[in-house]
């Protein structure tokens, strides 16, 4: 008996043990010589994979058809029957106790962290900034714990958040994680007014802002194309009517802003547009 390699395997009439593969069986006739080769190929049929995914991340073997005991191999160097793996692409092996293995190559999906809400948190109202942020998980192992900016917890709810930089890291039974960042912002451009109409109409006649993100002590300035300053108020207890400094009407166009709200908010620039 030889292998594809050309190595013997063994000159007896039965063989045994064989792993997957193809041998090759020559008969020969000692008193002249003559021989027959024959071809035999040999299948070790799995009834099932070598893995059951029966979660995302935690993998292990079933029955396999070989011969026990069994030599197992992780891409991690894992050599247990179970092994804890994170997301990515792996392999495991194997192996019986005559030698023969087999491979196959798996891969286990991301975790990914959702946010609700998910779009741009913006804030502005000063008065109310406190809000609630949940996250969840798909992918990998549950139970999962949660990590905020703030502390540890497995609630995945964060309650009270206000305005800043935060992130959370999602870890699943198996120490996997994944992080990500966000931003809760407050009193953008996004809360500011873009236009207005002073023609008298009696509907948005001026460029009213919110009180609940103006302080006493707010400066609001307004700039012509060319930088000069036509407008300015602290506090903004009148609203800006679409004049200059002189009381005079100013003619239709985009002009500039810049709120300097003050108590440690940073300022607020953009444009506003009169259209009369």
């Amino acid at each position: 008996w030889t292998n594809i390699f050309g190595d013997t395997i063994s000159f007896d009439a039965i063989t045994q043990n064989l792993c997957k593969g193809v041998y090759f069986a020559t008969t020969t006739d000692i008193q002249n010589g003559c021989f027959s080769l024959d071809t035999i190929v040999v299948e070790f049929l799995l009834p099932f994979g070598i893995i059951n995914l029966e979660t995302t991340t935690i993998l292990e073997d079933i029955e396999l058809w070989g011969f026990a005991p069994y030599l197992y191999l992780w891409d991690n160097g894992d050599t247990t029957q179970h092994a804890s793996i994170c997301p990515g692409s792996h392999w495991v092996e194997v192996t019986d106790s005559i030698g023969c293995m087999i491979r196959e190559d798996f891969t286990i999906d991301n975790i990914v962290i959702s946010l609700d809400p998910a779009d741009a948190i913006i804030l502005c109202d000063l008065e109310n900034i406190d809000i609630d942020l949940e996250a969840s998980a798909v992918g990998g192992t549950m139970p999962f714990s949660y990590l905020w900016w703030n502390a540890s917890s497995d609630n995945p709810i964060n309650l009270g958040m206000s305005p800043g930089n935060y992130s959370v890291t999602v870890t699943d039974t198996n120490g996997c994680f994944v992080d990500t960042n966000f931003q809760i912002a407050t009193i953008t451009s996004d809360c500011v007014p873009n236009v207005f109409s002073p023609n008298d109409d009696g509907i948005n006649d001026d460029w009213s802002l919110e009180d609940t993100f103006l302080y006493e002590d707010s400066e609001v300035r307004i700039y012509g194309r060319f930088g000069k300053l036509i407008f300015q108020s602290v506090g903004y207890h009148t609203p800006w009517d679409g004049t200059n400094e002189n009381g005079k009407d100013l003619p239709d166009g985009v002009y500039f802003y810049h709120l300097q709200i003050g108590n440690g908010f940073d300022p607020i620039q953009g444009t506003v547009t009169i259209i009369r």
